[in-house]
């Protein structure tokens, strides 16, 4: 059995006080929304896992927008002041046992604004059963970068915490964790090395072979507080083997690299879906 699974941080966060906009991270973002629901729903994937689509109104759209190609969907709503976690799962596949963990660490910063944490769901295959995590580790925040020696104790604090429960799930069942880890091959290793240890496969095998899905030299990064930080990977698939079945991944690829989303009075100027790049392979289970 083979299905495309794709992860992919759209980039969609945006602060409201008394309902005017205060802050946004990345420009342009119902622009940018639509044209990303329409390219998502013509790719055809088995399995999404989104990272910062945080509004309500906005997670409800894509809900019902996407819901004839995928029947299936796992989401933690806003509920309080903060906003939501800002991860949602689509899926082609039954799923069952959906749970979200709120991150016992984080930094100052996400944690007034965020309902940081991690998603959790089983896919429900004809062949296998995926115990799959949806997760989006601390950045850092305003007054540390990403790589801070402090940021990385926090996010290998929130790893521990998200292996101490895909440890805790049916050892029958395939883990697949999917997400923004803000850690790669090319920045805060120590914390990515933290799944190679515990023999998760890395569908580019941990290798800094020049793929990135933040890339400083695009546009819409080059006025953000992290412009200074090193173009990197880290939006992830990984995915834990087991003895009694075989899973292998094919055909890996980085996508939505292109400025396709029109923007500006006219319309004349074009940029990326979102700040980062989605990443997408294909799982074969037998």
């Amino acid at each position: 059995m083979k299905i495309k699974v794709l992860t992919f941080n759209v980039g969609l966060l945006r602060l409201l006080f008394g309902g005017y906009k205060i802050f946004e991270f990345v420009p342009f973002l119902e622009d940018r929304f639509e044209i990303m629901l329409e390219n998502i729903k013509a790719l055809q994937f088995d399995i999404i896992s989104f990272q910062e689509l945080y509004n309500n109104h906005q997670a409800k759209k894509a809900i019902e927008i996407l819901s004839l190609t995928y029947p299936y969907h796992a989401w933690e709503p806003q509920k309080n002041a903060k906003l939501s976690s800002g991860l949602i799962i689509f899926s082609k596949f039954p799923l069952k046992n959906t749970s979200f963990e709120h991150f016992t660490i984080n930094t100052f910063e996400e944690s007034m604004f965020v309902n940081k944490g991690f998603l959790s769901t089983e896919v429900d295959l004809d062949v296998a059963t995926l115990d799959l995590m949806n997760v989006h580790t601390t950045a850092g925040g305003y007054f540390r970068y990403p790589d801070h020696p402090k940021v990385n104790h926090i996010r290998n604090a929130q790893i521990h915490q998200l292996l101490k429960t895909t440890y805790a799930k049916d050892k029958q069942h395939f883990s697949l964790i999917t997400g923004d880890l803000n850690t790669g091959p090319q920045v805060s290793q120590e914390n990515f090395k933290i799944f190679q240890k515990e023999n998760f496969v890395d569908i580019f095998d941990y290798q800094d072979n020049g793929l990135y899905t933040w890339d400083n030299s695009n546009i819409v990064n080059q006025k953000s507080i992290h412009a200074i930080c090193p173009s990197q990977r880290i939006d992830h698939i990984l995915y834990k083997p087991k003895k009694e079945k075989k899973i292998q991944h094919h055909n890996s690829n980085i996508i939505f690299k292109d400025p396709i989303v029109p923007v500006g009075i006219q319309k004349k100027n074009k940029i990326t879906i979102s700040d980062h790049y989605a990443v997408t392979t294909e799982l074969e289970i037998y």
